[in-house]
């Protein structure tokens, strides 16, 4: 018998012998499980199916360009740059291309089995240099754990516009007779990556918003997977915007295109998205438009808005106020000057809680209602460089230097 014993809590503990040789965990609270296992989610896969299984062996020499690490002597690629060169190529493709075009995309798609995502995969930058002050050293470590959580957004969200147009590619657009089968077909559609395997509704509910709130609404509430993965990211990196650079390719979202992400514009883009979505989608009733009365006053809004209002802090009207034209924002200050708003779901009024912009003008108050939401679906395009620069809102000064 082996001296190292199986104990009743499952842990890893000396039976005889006094202390554990080098290749063994240490740790007397180490789990057999956790010292010898490997949990993904794709060994629990149920009704996933997987996009990119063309090929059980990928060729050698594409394993270790995209299996390597960034800058490593093994010489392989940034997994940002990966995901960004297919995502650009698929955008390129559609039913009607050549096969040879296709069969290209699904052997480099395949080849993200393959992707290593270690620790610090996402920093752009190197190690630290020795000599530096406390002061300068914390810095860069802020600054590196910035670009490395700017370098997972970036990956995730390109790899989830990429997963969405394989889906359409392989298996056609989502059913659009009912909200259950959406549903089915996004928690259905997955990719094959680093080690793991993600749906697309994993990919937006369970890594991009990992420790976003739950969105309102019974059936999101009941049907959202509930997986872990490791690379989730960090709850301080929870960002209200990310709702408007996911595009699912329904003709609810109120742009028809998205950017390839970059670390560099990141900021820039999703910005641009969320303004550009609430230009498109954002529509004012009553007063201001048609001279109704002060009862008539309606703010209408996209349905995101309804089922992800949890993620704007501090408020969700204070972040869209700032992000609406200027004509706009204009007419819904002077709304905000009265008694107090309302919101409106399907129809009905509910009181909102807290209010932003007091006053208390008799005539004064609005109503927030949400657009409905379609699932039908267009083709999803790329907004091209020329575009995207002309959208992007311009940076804010620096002042004093």
């Amino acid at each position: 018998m082996s001296p190292y014993a199986v104990t009743a809590s499952s842990t890893l503990a000396p039976a005889s012998s006094p202390s554990l040789p080098p290749s063994l965990p240490t740790s007397p609270t180490a789990t057999v499980a956790e010292a010898f296992l490997a949990s993904p989610t794709h060994w629990a896969l149920g009704d996933r199916f997987i996009l990119n299984g063309r090929r059980a062996f990928v060729p050698r020499e594409i394993r270790r360009r995209v299996g390597g690490r960034e800058g490593g002597k093994v010489g392989g690629q940034d997994p940002c740059v990966v995901v960004a060169e297919l995502l650009e190529f698929a955008f390129t493709l559609d039913a009607s291309s050549k096969v040879e075009d296709l069969v290209l995309l699904l052997d480099g798609v395949a080849a993200l089995k393959h992707v290593r995502l270690e620790e610090g995969w996402a920093r752009k930058g190197g190690r630290k240099k020795k000599g530096k002050q406390e002061a300068e050293e914390e810095e860069e470590e802020e600054e590196e754990e910035e670009d490395e959580n700017k370098g997972k957004r970036v990956m995730f969200l390109n790899l989830y516009h990429l997963t969405v147009l394989l889906a359409r590619l392989i298996l056609g657009p989502p059913p659009s007779s009912s909200g259950l089968k959406w549903c089915g077909y996004f928690s259905m559609a997955a990719v094959e990556f680093g080690g793991d395997i993600y749906s697309l509704a994993e990919l937006e509910h369970n890594v991009l918003r990992a420790r976003a709130p739950r969105p309102r609404g019974a059936l999101l509430r009941f049907l959202l997977p509930s997986s872990r993965y490791p690379p989730s990211l960090p709850p301080s990196i929870h960002d209200y915007r990310l709702n408007f650079a996911m595009h699912c390719g329904s003709v609810s979202c109120p742009v028809s295109a998205v950017p390839i992400y970059t670390r560099e514009a990141l900021e820039e883009q999703l910005e641009m998205m969320m303004r550009w979505s609430l230009e498109r989608a954002c529509h004012l009733g009553g007063e201001g438009r048609d001279g109704g009365k002060a009862g008539g006053r309606t703010l209408y809004l996209p349905k995101m808005c309804f089922w992800y209002q949890k993620d704007f802090v501090p408020g969700m009207m204070s972040a869209i106020l700032a992000r609406l034209p200027l004509e706009k924002q204009r007419i819904v200050r002077e709304w905000m000057g009265g008694e107090g708003r309302r919101e409106g779901g399907r129809g009905l009024s509910m009181s909102l809680s807290g209010r932003e912009g007091g006053g208390g003008g008799k005539d004064g108050g609005f109503t927030v209602r949400y657009l409905p939401f379609s699932f039908e679906t267009r083709a999803l395009r790329r907004l091209d460089e020329e575009e995207e620069m002309r959208m992007r809102p311009p940076r804010a000064p620096v002042l004093g230097r």
